[in-house]
């Protein structure tokens, strides 16, 4: 019993690595498989044709109080 665990226990990195390998071909299909039309316009962005508002910022810390970042 003890050495057909360890016979079983060496296969257990390989199996590993075709489960990370099927996982990352199964990710890389479905991502590929999402496609998506991106153009502008005068006002917004238009993603697969419906017109997306998109609002954005930033802060510069250094120019920030200690008040603000460390709330």
């Amino acid at each position: 019993m003890k050495g057909s665990d360890q016979v079983m226990g060496s296969w257990a990195p390989i199996e590993n690595l075709v489960r990370r390998k099927l996982f990352i071909l199964l990710l890389f299909l479905w991502v590929c498989a999402i496609t998506a039309s991106v153009t502008y316009d005068h006002k917004a962005i238009l993603v697969n044709g419906q017109r997306r508002f998109l609002i954005s910022g930033s802060i510069h810390y250094p120019r920030s109080t200690p008040e603000v970042i460390y709330i």
